[in-house]
């Protein structure tokens, strides 16, 4: 998803993985990305990952200690998140071996 847009907008209580595995995803293909923080009702644009740095104040300590040990790669992110949610042992890394189900051709009414 990171990859077919241009920039982000996310909504962010500052507890989510997922949402912070996303954030990180674009910023690591030098997209901007403007998250609003719920904890202190902010908006704020983010455009490396020294940026996203500064913000993490606000956040869970469960989700600072995450990110300190993930920032590098944001896939370990997503393993965590689903790993949590106990529905994942590995992450797909490049989407052009999957085919699109939902492309324009294969839609069905």
């Amino acid at each position: 998803m990171a990859r077919e847009t241009d920039y982000g907008f996310m909504l962010w209580d500052a507890k989510s993985k997922g949402t912070l595995s996303n954030v990180i995803n674009l910023l690591k293909l030098n997209k901007p990305v403007a998250v609003y923080l719920s904890p202190t009702k902010g908006l704020h644009t983010l455009n490396s990952l020294q940026d996203l740095t500064k913000i993490m104040g606000t956040c869970d300590k469960s989700l600072i200690d995450t990110f300190e040990k993930l920032k590098g790669s944001s896939q370990d992110i997503q393993r965590a998140f689903w790993a949590e949610k106990g529905a994942l042992t590995s992450v797909v890394s490049d989407s052009s071996n999957s085919s699109d189900k939902y492309s324009s051709g294969n839609l069905r009414r």
